[in-house]
C-alpha cells in the first residue's frame, strides 16, 4: 500500500489540502450521530492507528490525523482509542505531537481530554498538545500552567 505522507511531492499536496480544508470545525460533525458514520470514522481511526503504530515513524502529518479522532465531536470508540484505549498509541502520539512543531486539524476549542488523561500521559514537562489540552481540559489551574509554557493561542 501507498505511503503518501512520505512522497514529497504528495505530502505538500496532503498539506496544502489540511491547510485549506481541515483548520476550522468540520461541518459534517452534527452527523456523526448516524450509526453508519460513526462506524466508518471507527474503521478509519482504527487503520491510521495501525499505520501510524507500524509505519509511520512518529510522522506529524499522520499524527496529526490521527489525533483530529480525539476531537469531542468524534464517535466515543475513536476518543477512547487515541486517548489511551491503547497506551503505546497514547505514548507515541504526545511524543509526535509537539506544539512548536506540528498543528491541529481542527480548532483548539474542539478538543477536550476525558478525565484522567492527564495522569495517563505521566509526568514531563513536555510541551505537547495532547498535555495541552489534557492541561486545558483540567480546568483553570491546569491551563493557567501549560499557557505559562506555550501560548496556545501563537501556535494554533
Amino acid at each position: 500500500h501507498s505511503k503518501a505522507w512520505r512522497d514529497e511531492t504528495c505530502r505538500e499536496l496532503l498539506e496544502q489540502y489540511v491547510d485549506r480544508h481541515l483548520r476550522s470545525s468540520p461541518s459534517w460533525k452534527d452527523y456523526l450521530s448516524q450509526e453508519w458514520i460513526s462506524e466508518l470514522m471507527r474503521g478509519l481511526c482504527d487503520r491510521l492507528a495501525k499505520i501510524f503504530l507500524e509505519e509511520s515513524f512518529m510522522d506529524t502529518l499522520l499524527a496529526s490525523t490521527l489525533w483530529s479522532f480525539s476531537a469531542c465531536f468524534m464517535p466515543p470508540a475513536c476518543r477512547a482509542a487515541c486517548w489511551g484505549e491503547d497506551a503505546t498509541l497514547l505514548r507515541f502520539l504526545d511524543r509526535a505531537l509537539a506544539c512548536e512543531s506540528s498543528r491541529l486539524l481542527w480548532q483548539l476549542e474542539d478538543y477536550a481530554a476525558p478525565e484522567g488523561a492527564a495522569s495517563r500521559l505521566g509526568k514531563t514537562n513536555a510541551r505537547t498538545w495532547p498535555r495541552a489540552i489534557a492541561a486545558r481540559s483540567a480546568g483553570a489551574g491546569g491551563l493557567h500552567t501549560m499557557q505559562e509554557k506555550v501560548d496556545l493561542d501563537s501556535l494554533e
